[in-house]
């Protein structure tokens, strides 16, 4: 065996040594470097100089397949002048030992790689091409991994893996999403960062993308990058402008600057949209006087929206029984939307009994996830203790089942019980929770001191962002706490 790997090695050098040698004594730079000098130089009688040296000398043949065995020994089958070099011999040895070392190699790799977790294939290692794959796979890899971190609870370890899984493939839409999604609560600018690259690699799921982050926006209260993503939008995708158009109105409030509406009643984009935006204007500079009778017509193109817009100032304005009737007279809004401005309008209008027997209706002797939630947004915008403890009461007799659905309409309940200062209830829905979550969700905590305080560094959105709430829910809370608030508001 030790004989065998010495002319192994012998035979990996001198197949260049040797068809060196011989190379130049063909240029006539040297004497034959194989014959020996003493004999005739013709071939079967010139001893080979070359193999001595090597355990089986008869192996040098694979270097000079002119050895030959003669009577007298190993001897060169061809005289001086003829002996040459054989680099296509030297080349198939080395490209075969080439090859067969990478594929070694590739194997070992394949075999390591897959102990790991990581479903490469074994032709993506073998075709350097492909290779890129190898990086497509260890994300995937720690896609699934963060995947099932996220689902056993454990953040931190979610939030490594799938940034080491965006880090290999930027390309890797739903690696990315999930992170944005999972640092927008304790890394927003770095989330921000995430989401606008998804926009610009992937314009596919752009209206996806865009919700989800008007959802992280909105929730911490980032109106100025609220405004610019919903104007963005507006121009990007006129078809689907109306919640676009509300986030930009609402942003817009908040932050008391009319500057994007005004910039997209200049766009051909915004000149459908011309008597809404017009309103906005006016009502932005407090001219309530000149919005009331625009509110009241029927406008131009008459879209949904436009009914809700008209019909959301008309309350504003202590005109429930018109914004009533502008519902009447308009394009069909969803349901939601229909019995959201009449149960407003029945709180605004002072019409309990009323107010009173819609809402034993909606939840109707089994509640629903939809109904409670819409319920719960209701008590945030228009408190009433009676209807609070009528609602908590019912879904406390009657739980609603455990979906996600669930657990967002229990959670705008408890933002309600907080907002109308029923702390009993309060406590018992955050009890219910945690038990929900089956953790100690420390976001339910520190939102109970809010609404008992008033009081958060960063306001209402600070705590928005760790709680799931749906969208008319959390425009709910921002206008019952906006930012330019007192914190010791009452």
């Amino acid at each position: 065996m030790i004989g065998w790997l010495t002319d192994f090695f012998r035979l990996a050098g001198g197949l260049l040594y040797w068809n060196g040698r011989k190379t130049a004594f063909r240029w006539r730079r040297q004497p034959c470097p194989c014959q020996s000098p003493s004999d005739s130089g013709r071939a079967g009688e010139t001893r080979c100089e070359a193999c001595p040296t090597w355990n089986q000398p008869w192996r040098f043949r694979r270097i000079c397949p002119d050895l030959r065995q003669t009577p007298a020994g190993l001897c060169c089958g061809v005289d001086t002048a003829d002996v040459r070099p054989f680099w296509g011999r030297a080349l198939a040895y080395y490209a075969t030992g080439g090859l067969a070392a990478y594929l070694l190699i590739v194997l070992a790799a394949f075999g390591l790689l897959r102990r790991i977790g990581y479903p490469v294939q074994l032709g993506d290692l073998t075709w350097p091409p492909a290779w890129h794959r190898i990086q497509e796979s260890r994300a995937t890899y720690f896609l699934e991994r963060g995947t099932h971190a996220l689902a056993a609870g454990n953040l931190r370890e979610a939030l490594f893996s799938l940034n080491i899984a965006y880090e290999l493939n930027p390309d890797n839409y739903t690696a990315g999403l999930t992170l944005a999604r999972l640092c927008q609560t304790g890394q927003p600018a770095f989330s921000d960062q995430i989401y606008e690259q998804l926009l610009q690699r992937h314009p596919a799921q752009a209206p996806q993308t865009a919700q989800a982050w008007l959802r992280a926006l909105l929730a911490r209260g980032a109106f100025s990058q609220l405004q610019t993503l919903a104007y963005q939008r507006v121009l990007a995708d006129p078809a689907t402008a109306a919640p676009w158009l509300h986030a930009l109105i609402f942003a817009g409030r908040q932050r008391h600057d009319p500057t994007p509406i005004q910039r997209l009643l200049e766009t051909p984009t915004g000149q459908p949209w011309r008597a809404l935006l017009e309103t906005e204007l006016l009502w932005l500079a407090g001219r309530q006087a000149d919005v009331t009778p625009r509110l009241l017509q029927a406008w131009t193109p008459a879209h949904p929206y436009c009914v809700r817009y008209q019909a959301d100032l008309l309350l504003a304005l202590h005109q429930p029984t018109a914004a009533v009737e502008r519902l009447a007279s308009a394009p069909r809004l969803p349901n939601s939307e229909q019995v959201r401005i009449f149960l407003a309008a029945c709180a605004t209008g002072g019409a309990r009994d009323r107010l009173r027997r819609e809402v034993g209706n909606l939840l109707g002797a089994t509640p629903t996830a939809p109904a409670v939630d819409l319920l719960a947004t209701h008590l945030i915008r228009y408190p009433d203790a009676d209807l609070l403890a009528l609602v908590v009461d019912r879904v406390t007799a009657t739980p609603l089942p455990p979906t996600d659905d669930a657990f967002i309409a229990y959670t705008a309940l408890f933002c309600a019980a907080g907002v109308g200062h029923d702390a009993p209830r309060q406590r018992q829905l955050a009890d219910l929770l945690k038990q929900r979550a089956g953790s100690t969700f420390a976001a339910i905590d520190t939102a109970q001191e809010f609404f008992a305080r008033r009081e958060h560094p960063q306001g209402i959105g600070g705590i928005l962002v760790a709680l799931m709430l749906s969208l008319d829910t959390t425009y709910a809370l921002h206008e019952r706490y906006p930012l330019a608030m007192s914190p010791a508001r009452p």
